[in-house]
């Protein structure tokens, strides 16, 4: 549980300055402490979706977001610190029952997302999709085989550009992030 937790801040610390990058260089005016994050989460999906098309999703790819997000992150570090800043004194600022709301969702998260998944999600296309993501990228004509082959979306290639395949096979937790985030967001 504890590196699920390690990969969650891994996940924010690649999303963060995306999502602050492409914020400025849009020039968007929202107030929201979670914007940059959500707009990190969709600019890591579309920029991972593009590289999916010319390489597989796996070590090389990683290396190369993080050199990106390294630059973006010395680029933008002042307005990354007032995010971070902003973030934590909304924290600070809830009521008792609402930062344990947020305490059990997280820990519920973490423990549901440390067991093996589903054979649902094991013996259908999810994993699958995902392996096949972190092995070869997109290989066009491959829904022609098998609808299941077909079957992939943007989402997927998040997972596969951050399931770190490179140090353990059981890491496909975007999904308790984004509860948690979600979560977070709802409060405020």
């Amino acid at each position: 549980m504890i590196l699920i937790a390690l990969s969650w801040i891994i996940l924010l610390l690649f999303f963060i300055p995306s999502g602050i990058a492409v914020k400025s260089l849009l020039k968007l005016k929202s107030s929201g402490n979670y914007i940059p994050i959500f707009l990190g989460i969709f600019i890591q999906c579309l920029g991972l979706s593009i590289c999916s098309f010319f390489f597989k999703i796996g070590l090389e790819v990683f290396i190369a977001n993080f050199l990106i997000i390294s630059v973006l992150t010395y680029w933008k570090s002042k307005e990354i610190k007032e995010n971070i800043k902003e973030i934590l004194f909304d924290l600070r600022s809830l009521s008792t029952i609402s930062k344990f709301s947020l305490a059990s969702i997280f820990i519920f998260s973490l423990f549901k997302c440390s067991q093996y998944p589903f054979i649902v999600d094991n013996e259908s296309y999810y994993i699958q999709t995902i392996k096949w993501i972190n092995e070869y990228g997109f290989v066009k004509g491959l829904g022609n085989l098998h609808i299941f082959f077909g079957q992939t979306s943007p989402f997927h290639v998040l997972q596969a550009g951050f399931n770190f395949n490179f140090l353990t096979d059981r890491s496909n937790d975007i999904n308790g992030f984004l509860l948690n985030l979600t979560r977070w967001v709802q409060l405020f």
